[in-house]
């Protein structure tokens, strides 16, 4: 949390509004998976009448959500449950929309986490997954850059336990979705300004590496 809080905070905004500028059919039920400390998921119930129910295996990681959600004002569009992606708690059939920002990567089991994530969407309903491409550069940029060991870790961590797109496709192909793309996430340029902004504000001395993420989108 440290570490977005840091360097990050102003991503969450644009990822849930490039989500819903891509995925334009109504959405009224969101499935966060991996909320970690709750930044996607407040921004996703920023939109009424999104309810959001968000998921972690980490209780303590739940509690700041919920803060964050209280803070914002947006606690009671957001269910927070402590759950695993591997064995959903959900009848099938009951979400529009399932998001998962920089959590693929810890999956032990990916195909059977993704299998999961098809069967709670409503038929029609968009899987959304958003994840680092393994980038040397940026590893080293961070290393460099990051003063604070322990937020250092976590980046570095993320990166070096990133999946290329090919493997992730090769998971997709047995799942029961209509049709699935993998491909770079990018930001608009309205939303690539705003980033620009913020990068000049930037604790770090030099530019980071322009590492860009992959998703995966797949339809019920």
């Amino acid at each position: 949390m440290r570490f977005v809080d840091k360097y990050q905070p102003f991503l969450y905004p644009l990822i849930a509004r490039t989500i819903f500028r891509e995925v334009s059919k109504r959405i009224e039920t969101v499935l966060d998976v991996g909320s970690g400390p709750g930044y996607l998921s407040v921004e996703m119930a920023a939109r009424p009448p999104i309810k959001v129910q968000a998921i972690d295996i980490n209780p303590t990681m739940l509690a700041l959500a919920a803060k964050r959600a209280d803070q914002r004002g947006f606690r009671s569009q957001i269910v927070f449950d402590t759950a695993d992606v591997h064995q959903l708690p959900y009848k099938s059939n009951t979400f529009d929309l399932v998001v998962s920002y920089s959590c693929l990567h810890h999956w032990h089991d990916i195909p059977t986490a993704l299998s999961e994530c098809v069967r709670v969407l409503r038929p029609g309903g968009t899987l959304y997954i958003i994840d680092s491409y393994p980038d040397p550069q940026a590893v080293s940029f961070f290393k460099r850059m990051i003063p604070e060991p322990e937020l250092a870790r976590f980046a570095v961590q993320a990166l070096e336990e990133s999946l290329e797109p090919e493997t992730i496709r090769a998971f997709v192909k047995n799942l029961e979705t209509q049709n699935f793309e993998v491909a770079d996430f990018v930001f608009d340029e309205e939303d690539m300004l705003e980033i620009i902004e913020h990068i000049q504000d930037s604790p770090f001395e030099e530019a980071p590496p322009n590492t860009i993420s992959w998703k995966l989108v797949a339809t019920k």
